[in-house]
């Protein structure tokens, strides 16, 4: 590979594979697209902002591009709208593998896609582990449209031997993590010396993953993946929502209070979720490295 894209690179996720990319592979030519300006890093002119949702934009980003890889990270992660996820997570995904097989013989292009565990829904078995080929139930409509644009990539192998490698992330942590997400929400509300914590439910077992691991993983799958399969990027740790919670008030020295936040609700019933992350060690050798308390603490640094 000697062109890598990278979409949604201005986002949490896209920030750490740019660095982890350039540390490990830095004769490659690094490209992206996403929100704003460049990220720090690249210049201008390897970066060029585009809708791939707008008819011809990923065409356009193709045409400028010429990649060999492609890591797509661009999408939707939050919200209830069915059809703005659609739009943005599958239509889009679509529209590019469009593109990147018009573009010029799609089988040389290899494609890392950023999916979710929330493609699963509830694990089938008592102790919570989620292998690869785990039935796709998801319950919620952001599962529904990532399951969605699983099917989008299996299309491009099929119909243009497009090479693409799912990644299926669980719940990532670090550094630059949206506040709407746990732990980032209960740092940013100890921000400025208080001590109370509005939390749902804190019983949910997760399985957490530092986003700079996650980079790790991306470039490897890039390399060493299989193209059709989908690989679990995750731990294979499980943690309860309140151990994490404890971890926050150890890295930042606090004796919580937890109240109940506003309107919290149970979600859709996925009590546990653990990985089972036989596959991405065999076929890449990669594993998780980053302590999820080293992570707290390092997110807790960039707010104190």
């Amino acid at each position: 590979m000697s062109r890598v894209l990278v979409t949604g690179a201005t986002g949490f996720v896209g920030r750490a594979v740019l660095d982890r990319w350039s540390a490990e592979r830095p004769g490659d030519e690094l490209l992206a697209t996403g929100d704003g300006g460049p990220p720090a890093g690249l210049s201008p002119s390897q970066f060029r902002a585009a809708d791939l949702t707008e008819p011809g934009a990923a065409a356009s980003l193709v045409a400028w591009a010429c990649p060999d890889a492609v890591v797509h990270l661009a999408g939707q992660i939050r919200g209830d709208d069915l059809e703005e996820l659609l739009r943005t997570n599958v239509l889009a995904t679509h529209q590019l593998y469009e593109a990147l097989a018009a573009g010029g013989p799609a089988g040389r292009v290899r494609v890392v896609q950023a999916s979710s565990a929330a493609v699963y829904g509830p694990p089938e078995t008592e102790d919570g582990c989620l292998p690869e080929d785990h039935p796709l139930r998801p319950v919620s409509v952001y599962g529904l449209s990532k399951a969605a644009q699983e099917l989008a990539a299996s299309v491009a192998l099929a119909r243009h031997g497009l090479q693409v490698i799912r990644a299926r992330f669980f719940n990532l942590v670090g550094p630059g993590q949206p506040a709407f997400l746990v732990p980032m929400g209960f740092l940013v509300q100890l921000v400025g010396g208080g001590d109370e914590v509005r939390a749902g439910d804190l019983s949910p077992r997760r399985d957490f993953l530092d986003v700079r691991d996650a980079a790790a993983a991306v470039v490897r799958l890039a390399t060493a993946g299989t193209p059709g399969l989908a690989y679990n990027v995750a731990s294979g740790r499980e943690v309860s929502i309140r151990e994490v919670l404890d971890l926050v008030a150890r890295v930042t020295g606090r004796t919580l209070r937890t109240v109940q936040a506003p309107g919290a609700a149970p979600g859709p019933g996925v009590p546990r979720a653990r990985a089972d992350v036989t596959r991405i060690g065999t076929d890449t050798g990669w594993s998780a490295d980053i302590p999820l308390e080293t992570s707290l603490r390092d997110m807790w640094e960039t707010l104190a």
